[in-house]
């Protein structure tokens, strides 16, 4: 028959791990829920209606200056942040959709204290745009998520899928709850950076499943925690190795790349570090839950 995959004599113990870093997930899922529940998330205009204004002008400015400088339009802000390399441009966001007059009353502000160079740029969402982008959003995670579930149900079975779909969700969540706890803004780069967590992290949960599949089936008959353990020990390089060449990429576009990209590798850095912690340690964990009781001699039965 054909040879059995030896097992690491020395691995290290995945699973007691794993309880732990599952643990650890939930109470930081549980705080990201809290965040989202107490605070409403920082959508970029695009999800929301509402104005957003971008003024630049030749010299550094304080927020405090460029939020006296706006309310003196007669005109609230809901957010005014200030960057640049110069620290010369004000990015203004609006709950209320502006109207063309009440755009140049801001300007003419700016342009009174700084002069004609005064440049500035506008984006504004309709209502019912932002609604629809918000559920179109939602719908394409959603099947997303329906899709990998139903590629591991098909591939390996319902509690490998179910496990898949814990550690993919938790995955996708954590990177929320960072955004919400500190406050980063979500924009439409975001949603693409959600997809391609889904893919890396799937990626990981089947390459791990797959080898306990594999040795399940093949190796002598030893304690499930056991096997497990040598399983993830033989695939937990090359997960790593995968996960590395995103995650260094990503955090190199956010500490170099333009501005407007710097959300989008944010969230594929730290959703992939999730995914890749939770493809080695929490996924095997939730499947050993999900199993039958073992043998009375506690050894693993050849089948998934």
């Amino acid at each position: 028959g054909p040879r059995r995959p030896a097992l690491p004599r020395r691995a290290l113990n995945y699973v007691a791990i794993g309880r732990l870093v599952a643990l650890a997930t939930v109470v930081f899922a549980a705080a990201g829920l809290w965040a989202v529940a107490t605070r409403p998330l920082n959508y970029d205009i695009e999800f929301k209606a509402g104005t957003a204004l971008d003024v630049e002008i030749d010299r550094s400015i304080t927020q405090s200056d460029a939020t006296d400088l706006i309310y003196g339009s007669g005109i609230a802000p809901a957010t005014v942040s200030i960057g640049g390399d110069g620290q010369n441009v004000i990015a203004a966001r609006f709950d209320d959709v502006l109207t063309t007059d009440q755009v140049n009353d801001v300007i003419a502000q700016f342009r009174d204290s700084y002069g004609p160079t005064v440049s500035f740029a506008e984006n504004t969402a309709d209502p019912g745009v932002a609604r629809h982008l918000v559920m179109q959003s939602i719908a394409v995670v959603l099947l997303a998520l329906a899709g990998t579930f139903l590629f591991i149900l098909w591939r390996f079975g319902w509690r490998y899928g179910v496990a898949a779909m814990a550690t993919v969700i938790s995955a996708v969540w954590l990177a929320i709850s960072c955004f919400a706890l500190f406050y980063q803004e979500i924009d439409i780069t975001f949603i693409a950076a959600t997809l391609t967590v889904i893919g890396y992290t799937l990626n990981g949960v089947v390459v791990v499943f797959d080898r306990i599949r594999e040795t399940l089936r093949d190796a002598p008959p030893v304690a499930l925690v056991t096997l497990v353990n040598g399983s993830i020990a033989q695939v937990r390089r090359r997960t790593v190795f995968t996960a590395l060449t995103v995650t260094i990429g990503a955090a190199c576009l956010y500490q170099f790349g333009a501005e407007p990209l710097q959300m989008f590798a944010l969230a594929i850095f730290l959703g992939l570090a999730f995914g890749t912690v939770a493809s080695l340690f929490v996924a095997p964990v939730v499947w050993l839950a999900l199993r039958p009781p073992p043998h009375a001699a506690g050894l693993a039965p050849h089948r998934a």
